[in-house]
């Protein structure tokens, strides 16, 4: 089921890649002669997925370019995990209980 993209969620990761494009340039992860073209990467993609699941493919993408960005990535599959676990445990406890005799 493709879940649509809401806008906070897109604010909150674009904020997130933003902090991150600050950090490794500062660090000197991020050569500065690079700095414009990873922008330009991330402000022509980030505006194109409309579900989560097209987002995390495109972040999956732009991780691959930039490497810099797999910390948003992980961030970002983790809580992606965490809300499924939380869905199929929420799914099991509405089924009813069984008692085995």
């Amino acid at each position: 089921m493709a879940i649509p993209l809401d806008e906070k969620f897109r604010n909150t990761v674009a904020a997130d890649l933003t902090i991150r494009i600050a950090k490794a340039l500062k660090s000197g992860e991020l050569p500065e002669d690079q700095l414009a073209s990873v922008c330009q990467d991330v402000l022509d993609n980030k505006d194109e997925p409309t579900t989560y699941e097209g987002f995390l493919t495109m972040l999956t993408e732009l991780t691959g370019r930039w490497p810099i960005f797999s910390s948003v990535l992980e961030n970002i599959t983790s809580k992606k995990q965490a809300m499924t676990d939380v869905e199929t445990m929420f799914q099991r406890s509405k089924k009813p209980s069984q008692t085995i005799q």
